[in-house]
């Protein structure tokens, strides 16, 4: 995807009540936001690009189905298209930082220009957050790549005592 599809979609995701304007506004407070946070550090990006890594560190891999073999429900992780990653991505960042609670982040928000609306606040709170690896998205990924790979082991082994058992 072209940063272009990328920032309309995400846009799209954001707007609520078919008010785009207001969810520009939110984003571009939000870039300035990541871009007055992260120009302290030694090498300075872009704040898109901090958005789209942001967006990379916290997308999904698998998807989990549920399966039944032989009686059993098994969990099956399966594949997710990069389409799919980033709306899933997306709408996880934008879900989080409309619940993110403002004690959690209170020093963060002290830099904060004061006429940035709180939704332009929490967003880049998050994309800051992702960015860095942290944060309650960052866990998440984390544990579903956890549960990928305990299910695959299961499903191995599953199969290996079917094997086992039609043998005897």
């Amino acid at each position: 995807m072209t940063n272009r599809e990328i920032y309309e979609k995400f846009l799209n995701y954001l707007m609520l009540n078919g008010n785009k304007s207001t969810a520009i506004k939110a984003f571009n407070d939000a870039m300035q936001i990541v871009y007055s946070a992260t120009k302290d550090i030694n090498h300075p990006r872009s704040p898109f690009s901090v958005f789209c890594e942001a967006l990379k560190n916290i997308q999904p891999y698998y998807q989990f189905k549920s399966l039944r073999l032989h009686g059993r429900s098994l969990v099956v992780p399966t594949p997710i298209d990069t389409h799919k990653q980033f709306s899933l991505s997306a709408k996880m960042l934008i879900k989080t930082a409309k619940k993110t609670q403002l004690s959690s982040a209170m020093n963060y928000f002290s830099i904060c220009k004061p006429n940035s609306s709180l939704i332009s606040r929490k967003l880049s709170y998050q994309i800051l957050e992702a960015f860095n690896k942290k944060g309650v998205l960052f866990d998440q990924r984390l544990s579903s790549l956890e549960q990928a790979s305990i299910s695959f082991n299961q499903i191995t082994l599953q199969g290996r005592r079917i094997k086992k058992s039609k043998g005897v």
